[in-house]
């Protein structure tokens, strides 16, 4: 049995001692030790505190049993007002019993009750077909809900219990409202929270299970019982049957090895824990968390074999299951680096830390740092506090370089820690230096160069200068002599410059300077040795004139077309620099290894030369006066004498310059021979170089220079003209004969009178026969060409001598068939008769004019026989089944479209142009016409189907009479069946658009072979809810409408088509009607008169609104008959107008929701601004409660920056006077009609507290979590 110890608060009773009787305390007694009654204790209230197990009594409540062992009889009847727990799990008594709770949070282990000791009891409990086996059997449920919003009615499920999935809390149904239950909170604050919202009793109990009214039905034989799909709202709901109170607690008893993390003061499951009840009897309790984790719904943990490891309190093992945590580990390098001088504020680094658990984590620097040179961000940036000063390095970082230590630490949101010593080195300033080359050449200290006295101006050398630090760099210069130097600097090198033209070595040999460089620190005037001097040497040297030799210039001759016409003087210059010749000077003239006396000469002509006939440029070229004589023959060799400086220099070197002259070049003979004169030839007739002896290119000599042509021959035979051709001088017709040779030679004389000489001979040739010139008429050479009277060749003749062809001598013989005419110097030869295939030959004779010779030629006729021909096609042919006659056979293969059949017969050889004259075919059913297109005769509808072949054979003649035949077959094609596009009217597919006569589907038809006209026909399950409506005349086009209104739902119907020829095609379609969405409507109505009066003080009273029920937004179960809600409620709702006890209410505003404008805000948005009464008016915004308009409120706040959902701000603009300070207070009720209005039976009204008097009003609703509108 379980026992109860009795805390009594004062005063006290002290003492043992046995009662006999009845026992009447009064006032405040305290017994110390064990109180034992045999009879009844009767009190209004116990208040109990737990030892090891306890019974708290509060306004007939009890608790029975400590211990899972105990039993406890009942004899007769259980009545039950409330709830009972089975196995922790709350059974609701209602009328139909139809429930039990949403949740289980956590096993309870056992039950209080041992089902043993009841007497009576079922094996099962049932009130439907379904069956559930209580004993032994665990009972799950759920009665979870996504949103507060989704929470069912509190006032009609008063007492249930829920979990809300958004909020993550409990919730309980009491007093209209759903009571919040907090969450491993503050146990007195949570002791306070079920204290004010529970409040129930326990009538008295029958143990009895027989007496159990509408019990549920429950499912056996399995080792859960889930709940989950129980229907109902109230399914599963825990009855809030539990009262605590200032004064009392209650404590549900829980065997230790039932105490869920008591130390944490967590409810579990939907018991509730007192704190005084945590203290006394479940404090501290440890749990045995060093297990395998082996809930599957954890997958991470069970697929891992995770094991928590603790053996202390719930606390640790929720901590290491749900929290566990260490330390974020620093991972950016501790070695840090500045440059000395920078400036205070620079950031010097970003540190970088790595958290296991991924927190945020925030930086800093312990408080044993009191140098106070750097900072850090909580978000890691270190930066400088001071100017760096490489006196800060102090500490030995390591490896030997000194720095300043800094210790940083970084923190989780857990407070967990990581450290590092961090080390700043500030790198000192070093001074720039001067480099030779590049940036990365070799430091120099100091530079010389040498500069030649004839060098020009520009740049000498490029010192390049380069800073560790990058600091900016001033470049300096010292007086330079003459200012013959320049220094500038550029980005990263200085240049200098040769700023004179020259130098004179003989006036300044050398140049010394210096160059500074100095970085920013030491313009600064911060660091003194940041400067660096370069001496600069720059000697100049002495420059020397050119040096020339004696020599001589070779290669000019006496012809001034001959040899060179220039040669150039050589000299050198040490230096490079230009040579300039002067003073070319005429010294002697020489021939024949003797000086010529000066003036002997005068130059008038070749054989009176010049003694001085060359001249000379600045540059050393030497070349010949124009006009001047020069004869080898008279002088062979000139001599001249030059000097030669430069431009720095005013000495000079002079050479003697030789000139040798050599003789002209005798003229080099050429000619286009072999030559040829024929024997006919007669004085003044050209030699020729074409074999013929009297035609072609005539017979000439050339030479390399001017001369003067002479020729030599026997007995005076020809003569030369002055361009080197060759004629006779004589006849030699009769004198020479063909075969002979005549020889002859031709001297060139040049101007100079040398003389070149060359022998030639000319052959002597025939004077040939005629020639025959034989066209043949090879087209006619076959046996459509070779027709009596046809040209087969034409002859004509031609003399190579250009003699005259006498036609008395022709003569004709030839094979039978052939003959020939002349006509006007040709001769035709001719078919006597038409010629069969074959050869045939003639032969003909003609002289010339002097008959020396005669021309006889045999000539062969090859006749070729015509071929028959070889029939083609333009492809396979098809014809479709159902064409008509005069339908074209096609080689399309639908056998309807495309290009037309066709045949063609091919000649090869074609002899004279054949072609088919005549076109015939076998098959009556097949026509073609003279062009070979194949049509339909006959109709191949009903004679022929698809899959059958047509066959003819076809006969061609050609226009000489050839003729051949070959075999044709057609394919007869399939008509194919017609074909639809359909298309939606999906705007139409809802329940608002969806009504008679709407149009849903369109189905446009074609087909291949256009057989029109159409039939449309409709089948199928919901086929009578359509009706089809053709379009056009060939029924081409439809649209399927619908009969009548359509509900939600999916509709099919089967879609026939059939075509003219009686092919068909069926689409099944399926289409589904959405129910639309139904946004209701907005009315605004103020009302005006004495009625208006009182609004702020007593607002239900004013408007009439006699009784209320607590629910969200709170329900007007009652109105006075002059209230402007009876007049809502009784029918005027929607009227323009109607009246009340002492005012009037009317209508302002009537705007219908959609799509668009979803919500009541953007409808009043939308409406703007509306006419008022300008008197004073209490306005009225009526909206449906149940409609898919959203925005709609269920409180009204008087303030913004709320959090509370649902919560909206009325703000009221009166005369545009503008959004500030508009919030207007409100009262929203719900209101049950007692007609319908628009479809919907309650609607939410949002009424002003406060009056407007304005011309016209703009109204808005805002969320309080919003701001005031602004337009």
């Amino acid at each position: 049995m379980a026992l109860i110890q009795w805390k009594q608060i004062s005063p006290s009773l002290n003492g043992n001692g046995d009662i006999t009787g009845s026992l009447n305390l009064y006032g405040s007694q305290t017994i110390t030790g064990d109180l034992t009654v045999d009879g009844t204790v009767s009190a209004q209230a116990y208040h109990s505190e737990v030892v090891s197990a306890s019974i708290l009594y509060e306004s007939g409540s009890s608790k029975f049993g400590n211990t899972s062992d105990d039993v406890h009889s009942f004899t007769g009847s259980l009545n039950l007002t409330g709830s009972i727990l089975i196995n922790g799990v709350g059974v609701v008594t209602t009328p139909e019993f139809n429930a039990f709770s949403s949740s289980v949070a956590s096993s309870v282990g056992s039950i209080t009750t041992d089902f043993d000791d009841i007497t009576n009891k079922p094996e099962l409990i049932s009130s439907s077909a379904s069956i559930i086996d209580i004993p032994g059997k665990k009972i799950q449920y759920s009665n979870v809900y996504p949103t507060e919003g989704d929470l069912p009615s509190a006032n009609q499920y008063h007492g249930m219990f829920a979990h809300v999935h958004s909020t993550g809390a409990g919730y309980f149904a009491h007093a209209g409202n759903w009571i919040k239950i907090a969450n491993s909170g503050s146990v007195s604050t949570l002791i306070d929270s079920v204290s004010s919202s529970l409040a129930a009793s326990i009538s008295s109990i029958s143990t009895d299970f027989d007496d159990i009214t509408n019990k549920p039905t429950l499912v056996s034989s399995s080792a859960q019982i889930d709940l989950s799909l129980a229907t109902g709202i109230a399914a599963n709901a825990v009855s809030a049957s539990y009262a605590v109170s200032a004064s009392y607690e209650i404590i549900t008893e829980l065997s230790s090895s039932h105490a869920v993390n008591a130390d944490s003061a967590s409810f579990i499951s939907d018991t509730f824990i007192s704190e005084s009840a945590v203290r006394s009897g479940f404090g501290n309790t440890n749990y045995n968390g060093n297990r395998i984790v082996s809930n599957t719904l954890l997958p991470d943990l069970f697929n891992n074999t995770f094991n928590a490891g603790t053996s202390g309190s719930v606390t640790e093992f929720l901590d290491k299951i749900f929290f566990p945590n260490s330390a974020p580990n620093i991972t950016s390098s501790p070695n840090l680096s500045i440059s000395e001088y920078t400036v205070a504020g620079t950031n010097i680094a970003t540190l970088s830390a790595t958290d296991p658990e991924s927190q945020s984590l925030t930086w800093g620097i312990a408080s044993s740092y009191l140098d106070n040179k750097v900072s850090i961000t909580n978000s890691g940036v270190l930066s400088l506090v001071t100017f760096a000063s490489a006196s800060i390095n102090t500490v030995d970082r390591g490896d030997g370089v000194l720095a300043h230590q800094i210790p940083i630490n970084v923190t989780d949101s857990f407070g967990a820690v990581g450290t590092q010593t961090a080390y700043l080195r500030v790198n000192p300033n070093t001074a720039p230096v001067f480099r030779q080359g590049s940036t990365g050449g070799s430091i120099i200290n100091s530079y010389t160069t040498s500069r030649n006295e004839n060098a020009s101006a520009g740049e000498v050398v490029r010192l390049y200068f380069t800073d560790n630090e990058s600091d900016s760099i001033t470049i300096t210069s010292s007086s330079i002599a003459g200012d013959h130097f320049t220094v500038s600097k550029s980005a990263n090198y200085v240049s200098i410059v040769q700023a004179t033209s020259s130098l004179d070595y003989e006036t300044t040999s050398s140049y010394s300077f210096n160059i500074t460089a100095a970085d920013e620190h030491y313009e600064a005037g911060l660091d003194n040795d940041s400067i660096t001097q370069l001496p600069i040497t720059i000697n100049v040297t002495d420059n020397v004139i050119p040096t020339i030799n004696n020599q001589t210039l070779t290669g000019f001759s006496e012809d001034v077309n001959d040899g060179v016409t220039y040669k150039d003087i050589v000299a050198t210059d040490p230096e490079g620099d230009t040579v300039v010749f002067t003073n070319f000077t005429f010294l002697e003239a020489w021939y024949n290894g003797g000086i010529v006396s000066p003036g002997y000469y005068t130059g008038t002509s070749h054989s009176n030369p010049d003694e001085d006939p060359f001249q000379m440029s600045s540059s050393g070229r030497i070349t010949r006066i124009s006009n001047s004589f020069i004869n080898s023959d008279r002088i062979d060799e000139y001599r001249y004498s030059v000097k030669v400086s430069d431009n720095f220099n005013t000495t000079f070197n002079t050479a003697t310059i030789t000139i040798p002259i050599a003789d002209d070049l005798a003229a080099a003979i050429s000619s286009n021979t072999p030559f040829y004169i024929i024997e006919s030839a007669l004085t003044n007739d050209f030699v020729t170089s074409n074999a013929s002896g009297q035609a072609g290119t005539k017979a000439k000599f050339t030479a390399n220079q001017s001369v003067n042509w002479n020729v030599n021959s026997t007995s005076n035979l020809f003569n030369i003209d002055s361009s080197g051709r060759i004629k006779l001088a004589a006849d030699i017709s009769g004198s020479y004969v063909a075969g002979a040779s005549l020889v002859g030679s031709v001297t060139a004389s040049n101007s100079f009178g040398t003389v070149t000489e060359q022998t030639f001979t000319v052959a002597v040739t025939d004077n040939a026969a005629p020639t025959q010139n034989l066209t043949q008429q090879t087209a006619n050479y076959n046996t459509n060409g070779a027709l009596a009277g046809n040209t087969l060749d034409t002859i004509t003749f031609s003399d190579p001598n250009g003699d005259n062809i006498d036609h008395s001598t022709f003569t004709f013989s030839g094979a039978t068939g052939l003959g020939y005419y002349y006509n006007a110097g040709t001769y035709f030869i001719t078919a006597s008769s038409n010629l069969s295939a074959g050869n045939y030959s003639y032969t003909i004779s003609i002289k010339d004019e002097y008959g020396d010779d005669t021309l006889v030629a045999n000539n062969t006729i090859a006749i070729q026989q015509a071929t028959t021909g070889n029939l083609s096609t333009n492809g396979s042919f098809y014809i479709i089944e159902s064409a008509l006659s005069g339908t074209n056979i096609v080689t399309n293969s639908n056998g309807r479209t495309g290009t037309q059949g066709q045949l063609s017969v091919s000649y090869s050889p074609n002899y004279n142009s054949q072609y088919v004259q005549v076109w015939a075919s076998s098959n009556n059913q097949i026509a073609i016409d003279t062009n070979g297109r194949l049509s339909i005769a006959s109709n191949v509808s009903g004679s022929s189907s698809s899959g059958d072949i047509l066959n003819t054979t076809i006969t061609w003649t050609d226009q000489y009479g050839n003729t051949n035949l070959s075999g044709i077959t057609i394919a007869v094609t399939e008509n194919a069946a017609p074909t639809a596009a359909i298309g939606y009217y999906s705007n139409n597919f809802n329940t608002d658009n969806a009504i008679s006569g709407a149009n849903l589907m369109s189905v446009n038809i074609s087909d291949t072979e256009n057989d029109t006209p159409f039939t449309l026909t409709l089948s199928g399950t919901n086929s009578s809810s359509f009706t089809a409506v053709s379009q056009n005349g060939t029924n081409s086009s439809y649209i399927i409408q619908a009969n009548g209104p359509l509900t939600a739902g999916s509709y099919s119907v089967d879609i026939n088509i059939t075509d003219n020829f009686g092919k068909s095609r069926t689409y099944s379609r399926t289409i589904t009607i959405d129910q639309s969405l139904e946004f209701g409507r907005a009315l605004v109505y103020t009302l005006s008169g004495n009625r208006v009066l009182g609004l702020s003080s007593n607002f239900n009273g004013t408007t009439g609104i006699t009784s209320t029920s607590t629910a969200t937004p709170t329900l007007i179960t009652g109105t006075s008959t002059n209230s402007p809600y009876n007049g809502f409620q009784s029918g005027s709702l929607g009227n323009s107008s109607f009246s009340v006890g002492g005012g009037t209410v009317t209508r302002r505003v009537d705007i219908d929701g959609s799509a668009t404008y979803n919500s009541v805000d953007k409808l009043l948005r939308q409406e703007g601004s509306f006419a008022a009464g300008n008197v004073q008016e209490q306005i009225f915004i009526l909206v449906p409660s149940n409609s898919d308009l959203e925005g709609v409120p269920t409180s009204i706040g008087q303030s913004f920056s709320g959090t509370t959902v649902g919560e909206y701000v009325f703000n009221v603009n009166p005369d545009s006077a503008g959004w500030t300070n508009s919030i207007n207070g409100a009262e929203i009720h719900n209101l049950p009609l007692e007609n319908s209005f628009d479809g919907y039976s309650n609607w939410y009204v949002i009424a002003g507290t406060a009056t407007q008097t304005a011309n016209t009003l703009e109204l808005r609703l805002t969320p309080s979590s919003g701001s005031a509108p602004t337009n």
